[in-house]
Order: C-alpha cells, then structure tokens, then sequence
C-alpha cells in the first residue's frame, strides 16, 4: 500500500469514503423504513390519532370538497366520522383551530385515503424528525457505551410523554422540531437561518410564539438583529401562503382562536381552584424569571446557555401541562443534558442512577397500556399525580446537573495547573 502512487491512494481512500457514505445512507434508509413498518402496525391495531384525524380531515375536505375547515359544517363532519375512523368520539367543542397555512403538511397525505397508511406516514415523520432534532443538541452520539445509548433511545421513544403525542399525531411536534433546530442553528451563529427555522414553527402558533420569545431575546442581546427580521419575514410568507388554500381565512381563524382562548382561561380557572396545581405552575415560572435575570450578570458559557433554554421548554412544558398533558414532551431536551451530565461523571454509581432516572417513564408507559391504555390515546386524561411526580422529578435533576456545570469548568482548572 506504502509503494503506491499517490494518485492511486488518494482514489483508494476516495473510494472508501464513498461507500462509507453510501453505507451511512443504506442504515439511515433501513431505520425509517422500519420506523414506518413499526408505526404501520400501530396504526392497523392502536386506535387513536386524534389530531391527525381533525387535520387530515380539514384538508380533506378542502381540496375536494372544497370546504372551508372552520365552518361548523366542515367540523360536524369530521366529529360524526371520527368513531369510524379512530374508532371513538372526539372530544366536545373539538374542531380545526390552526392557521390555515398548518394543513401544508396534511395536503399529501389527504390525497391518501387510506388513513391508517396516512396516520403512519405522519407518525414516521414526527418520531425521526423528533429522534434527529433533540438527539442533535448534545453530545449524545458520541457515547461509546452502546447499550447506554440504546436506553437513551428507548427513553425517547418510549416514554410516556413521547407516545401519547405521537399517537394523537399531534402538530405541536412539528413546531417543537423547528425550534430545536432553530436552537441548534443559534448555538452555531447562523442566526439567519434559525430566524427562518423559528417562523416555520408557527406553525403551532402558541409554542412558536413562546419560542421566538426565547429566541428573540438572546439574539438580540448578542446584537444578532438578523434573527429576528428572517423570522418576520418567514412568518409573514406563511401568512400569505394561507391565502392560496382559503381566502379571507384570518377573520376565521381569529375567531376559533377566541373560542380556544375562552376554553382556555375556563380550564386554568377550574385548575387554580386547587391550591397544590398554582404552586407547581407558579414556582418553575418563579424559577425560570430569576434564572433569566441571573444569565444577565453571569459570564457566557455554552453548557450554562443550554441549560437555561432546556429549562425554559421544561418550564413551558410544566407551565402548559395543565392545560395540554402532552406539552410534557418538551422535556425531552433537558433529559438529554440531564443524561449527559450524569454519565460525564464517569463512574458505575452515576451511571446506575441516569438509568433509573431514564427507565422510570417507558415502565410507566407499559404500565398505563396493561391497566389504563385510554390514556395514551387520548380516551382518558393523564393522571395527574403522573405530572406532579415527573415535575418534582424533573427540577431536582436539573438543578442537580446545574451545580455540575457551574464546577466543571473550574475542576478542569485546578487540574492543568
């Protein structure tokens, strides 16, 4: 090999790169289309997809019945067909409620209908956009242990939180995708293209929104103006792409948005009726204002910074929890800090325990399908002592992991002097 020309052996190593590549390829291919045989096989024997069905079904109908998703026409149609299709009633008051611009996504897969073969395809669409975007925020892959990272991947798929919006087919997924890889992008300063990524995240406007909030106010204290006009400008063009499907849709989504709004503020009434829900909202907001302020004085650092937006989508997920059980999914990010942190100490105690941590919510998603599988569904809502526990559970592990990254810095320190 050593007596080649060095033409040859720049082929050679070419060559190789090239089916490495192709390789790569091949095992990424064989995943999706086992995820997909995977999520086909739910769809045919796991009732449910609750949210995909309202959304399937608005653009269903208008692009061949050419009906327009808000009118209560449109909405009693899809309530009178959801017991044929997932197979139980919907919920009442449920009807499409997003910008008109959201049924994109659906627009292919309504021309399908077949809604199980549909249901699987947009479950196959959120669980590897969802495994790529968080697995891509930390250092995750480059665990050599194998098996650990097999549990974190079990973890992420299996968990309780993670199934009952991928089941429900739920959109906010599809904005959470969008702002972890807006997150991704900041972290690399190309604030351009995470202002475009944070505008395609309106497209479930109430998380975009808290997102960009996040988003706008870090990049602007970096004096990266540019994130913030890439975004108004991609949000505006979705605005306006509305108009291709229907016409005038503004005045219509404004007005299902203020019927939301009023269930909404009905529900968080009825929730602060109890003592014990108000001091499990009010103590992680309370929490998150002062770790906001407290950045403020503090040096840059990116574990510091990582952390600060894995508590906030954890915060956002406690805060809305009440009202959307599911918004829980968005504590996946600050798992997997969580995760790292732990196995970074690098020793057989630590790990034993991110393990525990990890394995606690896949066990309760096995036990909710024995004794209670309404509630992954969507049938039945969560138990709430479920979201009670895994808060408590959350905070601790964070500001457990927060002390870490405060110290390791300065450990690594004393140890080059």
């Amino acid at each position: 090999m050593n007596n080649l020309p060095d033409s040859i052996k720049v082929w050679i190593a070419g060559t190789k790169a090239h089916h490495r590549i192709l390789f790569n390829i091949g095992i990424l291919a064989l995943g999706i289309v086992l995820i997909f045989g995977m999520n086909l096989l739910i769809a045919r024997n796991f009732i449910g997809g609750t949210d995909f069905y309202i959304n399937w079904s608005s653009a269903q109908q208008l692009h061949t019945e050419e009906q327009n998703p808000y009118e209560n026409k449109t909405v009693s149609s899809i309530a009178e067909n959801a017991p044929e299709t997932i197979f139980f009633a919907l919920p009442e008051n449920t009807s499409f409620s997003a910008p008109i611009f959201s049924l994109f996504p659906y627009y292919p897969l309504s021309f399908l209908k077949d809604f199980q073969l549909a249901r699987a395809i947009w479950m196959t669409i959120l669980l590897v956009g969802l495994l790529s975007s968080v697995l891509s925020l930390d250092n995750i892959s480059s665990i050599a242990n194998w098996r650990y990272r097999s549990i974190l991947y079990v973890f992420i798929i299996g968990n309780v939180f993670t199934i009952i919006p991928l089941l429900a087919g739920e959109l906010f997924l599809i904005s959470m995708i969008f702002l972890l890889l807006t997150y991704k992008h900041i972290l690399k300063g190309n604030f351009e293209l995470a202002g475009i990524l944070c505008g395609l995240s309106m497209i479930s406007p109430a998380l975009g929104f808290i997102g960009m909030l996040i988003f706008a106010i870090y990049s602007v204290g970096q004096q990266h103006w540019e994130f913030l006009i890439w975004f108004l400008i991609t949000t505006a063009l979705l605005i306006f792409s509305g108009y291709l499907l229907l016409d005038d849709w503004i005045p219509y989504y404004l007005l299902v948005s203020s019927n939301w709004l009023k269930q909404a503020l009905a529900t968080l009434q009825l929730a602060f009726n109890h003592g014990t829900q108000i001091v499990f909202v009010a103590i992680p907001v309370l929490a998150l204002i002062f770790e906001w302020f407290r950045s403020l004085n503090a040096p840059q650092d990116l574990p510091k910074e990582k952390w600060l937006f894995n508590f906030s989508l954890a915060v956002i997920a406690i805060a809305g929890s009440f009202l959307k059980p599911m918004l829980f999914v968005l504590t996946l990010p600050a798992w997997m800090q969580i995760s790292e942190q732990w196995y970074a100490r690098n020793n057989l105690q630590a790990t034993i325990i991110s393990i525990l941590n990890l394995t606690v919510y896949p066990v309760i998603s096995v036990v909710l399908i024995v004794i209670k599988a309404g509630v992954l569904v969507g049938q039945v809502s969560i138990p709430q002592i479920i979201i009670i526990l895994s808060t408590i559970h959350l905070l601790v592990n964070m500001y457990w992991i927060r002390a870490w990254i405060e110290q390791d810095p300065m450990k690594k320190i004393i140890e080059h002097m």
